[in-house]
């Protein structure tokens, strides 16, 4: 290794000139270097000063990829009532890690339970209802919401009473109609041999009246009373298809009420159905 030795002045004289020129330049460079460095250290220490650092810590890691990452989560919500793993366990599969509160979803499920059972029991007592038939209640609702059973049990029969009640009123007309069109028929019946006697008694008179046996006041009362039963015959004879009229519009009426009843119990069938199949969805999703 080649050791630099510092000249004295002196001895530059008995040096050549390059000798001594190379020999300056190093001693220059030397000091630069000098200089340099203690102005890195100076600036170093001034930014240490200086410099507000943050908090620094230390310790043993291990990197885990993000595929091996598991969300946990409760699509649902609610309150969390137990936490049976600790961070950084490892768990096996089905373990359970949370327990859930389930007071909500327990109630939830109560209540869409009881809306099954009431639309299970509308939509027996309608169907019923719509087909003409005797109510029974479905026995799943008789065990397990004896109540709810009874109620709509009363429901129907005071439905089938209303109908029954209503259909009475449209009865008794028809009944009255009935009776009017016997009436007619029987007085139109009487007139009719009435007139058929009195025309002939009429007719038999004529000659008394030219012999002088009968008088011409008593042949002209004889033929007032066969104008008057003539008359009367031909109104009661024409009352009789009006009767008739009235009497088939009244049974009309009665099978009207009685489609009309069905037909709003189907369609409401029809709605409450669809509602109890989403209901029961529901069931099953809980």
């Amino acid at each position: 290794m080649a050791h630099t030795k510092r000249v004295h002045p002196d001895d530059s004289e008995f040096m050549s000139e390059v000798s001594a020129a190379t020999l300056e330049a190093a001693h220059r460079g030397g000091h630069s270097l000098l200089l340099i460095t203690l102005i890195f250290f100076l600036v170093a220490g001034w930014w240490a000063y200086e410099t507000t650092l943050d908090e620094v810590t230390r310790g043993n890691g291990k990197v885990i990829p993000s595929s091996k990452v598991q969300v946990i989560q409760n699509l649902e919500g609610g309150i969390l009532a137990e936490v049976a793993v600790r961070e950084g366990q490892i768990v096996r599969k089905n373990q359970v890690l949370l327990k859930i509160d389930d007071t909500r979803f327990a109630s939830s499920y109560r209540e869409t339970q009881l809306k099954y059972y009431e639309l299970l029991a509308r939509s027996a007592r309608l169907k019923a209802e719509s087909e003409g038939v005797q109510y029974k209640v479905p026995q799943e609702i008789i065990d397990a919401q004896p109540k709810l059973a009874a109620n709509e049990q009363a429901l129907y029969a005071s439905r089938q009473l209303e109908l029954k009640s209503s259909i009475r009123v449209l009865k008794q007309q028809e009944a009255q109609r009935q009776q009017e069109l016997i009436e007619r028929q029987a007085r139109q019946s009487q007139l009719k041999q009435s007139y058929e006697l009195s025309d002939e008694e009429l007719q038999m008179s004529a000659p008394l009246v030219d012999a002088g046996v009968m008088s011409e006041v008593e042949l002209l009362r004889l033929k007032r009373t066969v104008n008057d039963l003539y008359g009367e015959m031909v109104a009661n004879q024409l009352a009789i298809p009006r009767i008739r009229s009235a009497l088939k519009e009244v049974k009309q009426k009665i099978e009207e009420y009685i489609i009309r009843f069905k037909t709003d119990a189907a369609g409401q069938y029809s709605e409450v159905d669809a509602e109890l199949a989403r209901t029961k969805e529901m069931i099953f999703s809980l």
